[in-house]
């Protein structure tokens, strides 16, 4: 398989993490024709005369000899077969992972809290001494250790929809978390986002589990008719893992665990409860024992997922550039309990900011929002239609915010960032926004 893929004249359609990670891939195992296309100035360049370079709109270039092309996640399937010839396969670093990966291989995905659920089940399964592997859409490409992969080994795939619109691998286990409508800047509906998402069990053979949410969508999920199934909620349900009061049940016919005090660990570890419910059934199915408190004792979080800064004066940061939807903003919302500042906005993804503006009438812990970006009017006016009493407070820009938040008085103890939107607007992207946000603090507050 690899040698025929390697032996083709190969395209490679946006050079982010994922494009950069096949060209190294390929070219280290021979290919010898390799172009590269993408419409952003390309940077990090691989030195090697057998791959060539093309910067600019797709539909300008030459794809004349190319056989077989690899498609970055944020390029959509659409807009190549829009510009290439009909004769070549479009393929993605995703896919071709899942043709040579060896060993288990366990996807999670959903529309939030998806690097931190998976980080969660890469933990306890390293607890557990399993040989496992993360990777995707969390940071690391899958191909970067698919050598390492043996046939005991696990790997953990944390996928968007970006990347499951041409799935077409093979999965053991699929964690799907709620999928709530986002990225509809990307996607022309939401249909068109949760079938992206339903790829993700298409191939599932028998004996293979799916972890779902117990909720209105859940019966839409339900088209693998050979796999398992199993379920997880916030209320009590018959069979699956489940909050009772402050604890957590797991029930699978005769077989019953238990989690205590799951709630209070959600809390201090600022953990959405879902995240750690939809871990914990997939754990529960693998029949681990699961030390929860011991297991987060030493568990990091990934970067910029409601993520601590403690400063010298006291207030607690909380640093939340992964959110970019207003789903993902209500969850850490849900984890505040002492005064908050609130700073949101950044550029649009077509989305609805109804149901936050009301988590932000109704928290008895918000003090004030700052808002910026793109998006601040658009929140504005929600906040308005709903008789928004707090503070509101517009600025162009986070160092603005800082310089406002300094001269304030102190009537919170947290600052919440948690923009509810995307970043293009005025960085590269939420990583390059969470970085921005830290050395502000540190700027102003330590």
């Amino acid at each position: 398989m690899l040698e025929e893929i390697i032996a083709k004249k190969i395209g490679v359609f946006g050079y982010g993490v994922e494009g950069r990670s096949i060209v190294n891939f390929l070219t280290l195992r021979g290919a010898k024709n390799i172009k590269v296309f993408d419409e952003k100035e390309i940077l990090n360049r691989v030195k090697s005369g057998r791959v060539l370079y093309y910067c600019g709109p797709f539909e300008n270039q030459n794809y004349e000899g190319i056989e077989l092309a690899f498609r970055s996640p944020g390029v959509k399937v659409q807009k190549l077969r829009a510009v290439l010839p009909g004769r070549i396969k479009i393929s993605s670093s995703t896919n071709l992972f899942f043709t040579l990966a060896k060993g288990k291989k366990i996807i999670i995905t959903g529309t939030k809290g998806k690097s931190t659920t998976a980080s969660i089940i890469y933990k306890i399964l390293k607890d557990n001494k399993f040989d496992v592997y993360l990777g995707g859409n969390v940071g690391n490409s899958l191909l970067d250790f698919v050598d390492k992969l043996k046939d005991e080994s696990y790997t953990i795939a944390e996928l968007s929809s970006f990347q499951l619109q041409d799935f077409e691998g093979i999965a053991d286990y699929c964690v799907f978390l709620p999928i709530l409508i986002d990225h509809l800047d990307y996607h022309q509906n939401f249909n068109e986002y949760l079938q992206a998402k339903i790829q993700a069990m298409e191939g599932m053979r028998e004996n293979s589990l799916i972890i779902l949410p117990f909720d209105k969508l859940s019966n839409k999920l339900i088209k693998n008719k050979k796999a398992k199934y199993f379920y997880y909620s916030t209320s009590e349900i018959k069979n699956g893992c489940y909050l009772y009061k402050a604890d957590c049940i797991c029930r699978n016919g005769m077989h019953v665990s238990a989690i205590k005090e799951l709630e209070a660990l959600s809390q201090q570890y600022k953990i959405p409860i879902v995240n750690l419910l939809a871990a914990i059934a997939l754990l529960f199915r693998l029949h681990l024992n699961i030390d929860l408190r011991n297991n987060l004792k030493e568990f990091n979080k990934p970067q910029y997922r409601i993520e601590k800064i403690a400063t010298s004066s006291g207030i607690e940061f909380l640093n939340d550039s992964a959110s970019t939807n207003p789903v993902s903003t209500i969850e850490a919302l849900k984890l505040i309990t002492e005064p908050v500042i609130v700073i949101m906005g950044g550029s649009s993804k077509n989305l609805n900011y109804h149901d936050l503006a009301r988590v932000l009438k109704n928290s008895k812990a918000v003090r004030s929002v700052f808002l910026i970006g793109e998006t601040a009017d658009e929140i504005e006016k929600t906040l308005s239609n709903i008789n928004f009493e707090k503070k509101i407070l517009k600025k162009n820009n986070l160092d603005e915010v800082f310089e406002d938040l300094v001269l304030s008085e102190k009537d919170y103890r947290s600052v919440l960032f948690s923009p509810a939107s995307a970043s293009f607007d005025q960085y590269q992207n939420y990583k390059d926004r969470g970085e921005a946000f830290t050395k502000l603090v540190k700027k102003y507050f330590e």
